[in-house]
């Protein structure tokens, strides 16, 4: 008559807030060309000892009379093993023994990003817009020391152009789409392919578009040239405008310049210029500065006629 104990391993991905059990070490173990005999009708399970990774007695993990083992709640990762024996009831000497080895391994937790307020200009060379393993972590709180260890798949998004590669950055290529996009991906760790997770992630890719000044301001409020617009100034989010009077008084300053909040004939109160004075009509002169996407600097220079 056959009779045998197999040893087991059971991998499980370890939550360590609350309890949970394996599976029953009988599943495979065999009476009389029996699968997963009784420990009711079939044979006496004694139970034996768990150790932990270092061979080191454990509480942690205890076995059942169904079996199973449970998992204590903050129990650490690593590798357990609890042995136990089998003896047939209709023979109770005759008698077999075998190992389980737990593996608790460490859930992975992947964090959805928004790298939107990076846009990227892609006019002279791919940038990188962030990197999506910095608030990604193992459920127990730990970073993800080793990125050796873990694969990143791109789920959604090929369409933007962009990139994430192994080491998290999401590279936006040269002349990618402008747009704005949600990228999904898929973190999994590279031994165990079954424990992964997902993570979204917004990003900004601008128009590759030259800067065009407009230097006529006729701010009436008739919705029609009432600032001082420069287009395509979005794709150049590091920029500093500066607009002086005839006499070279500095008059309005603006770090990020932008088309949403326009110079309108109102001073921001540099040099003897009240804030919020209306400037009077005339002739003034502007010096903007900004990087390119490869942080090379430009200037413009140039004059700009401000009438109501």
């Amino acid at each position: 008559m056959s009779f045998s104990a197999q040893d087991d391993e059971f991998d499980i991905i370890n939550d360590k807030t609350k309890e949970f059990k394996t599976e029953s070490v009988l599943a495979n173990d065999e009476l009389n060309k029996k699968k997963n005999p009784s420990p009711v009708d079939d044979v006496i399970l004694k139970k034996g000892e768990a150790k932990d990774a270092e061979r080191n007695p454990t509480t942690a993990l205890t076995m059942n009379d169904d079996g199973t083992i449970t998992i204590a709640p903050n129990t650490p990762d690593g590798v357990y093993t609890y042995t136990y024996t089998i003896c047939k009831k209709s023979a109770s000497t005759e008698c077999k023994s075998a190992e389980a080895v737990i593996k608790l391994l460490p859930a992975l937790i992947a964090n959805d990003d928004d790298f939107t307020a990076n846009p990227i200009n892609p006019l002279v060379k791919e940038g990188i817009a962030g990197n999506v393993l910095d608030n990604d972590r193992y459920a127990d709180g730990n970073a993800l020391e080793h990125l050796d260890k873990v694969e990143i798949t791109m789920l959604e998004g090929q369409q933007s152009g962009a990139n994430i590669e192994q080491n998290g950055n999401v590279v936006i290529p040269q002349g990618a789409p402008a747009g704005e996009y949600t990228l999904k991906y898929n973190l999994c760790m590279k031994d165990h392919p079954t424990i992964c997770a997902e993570a979204k992630v917004k990003i900004v890719i601008l128009e590759d578009k030259p800067i065009v000044i407009h230097n006529g301001i006729s701010a009436n409020g008739d919705g029609v040239n009432d600032g001082f617009m420069i287009e395509h100034i979005e794709g150049y989010p590091k920029n500093n405008l500066k607009i002086f009077n005839r006499w070279g008084v500095l008059v309005y300053e603006k770090d990020g310049y932008s088309n949403e909040a326009p110079f309108d004939g109102h001073s921001n109160g540099r040099a003897t210029i009240s804030a919020d004075s209306k400037l009077p009509q005339g002739t003034y002169y502007y010096i903007l500065e900004y990087e390119d996407s490869d942080d090379q600097p430009h200037t413009e220079k140039g004059w700009l006629y401000l009438k109501y």
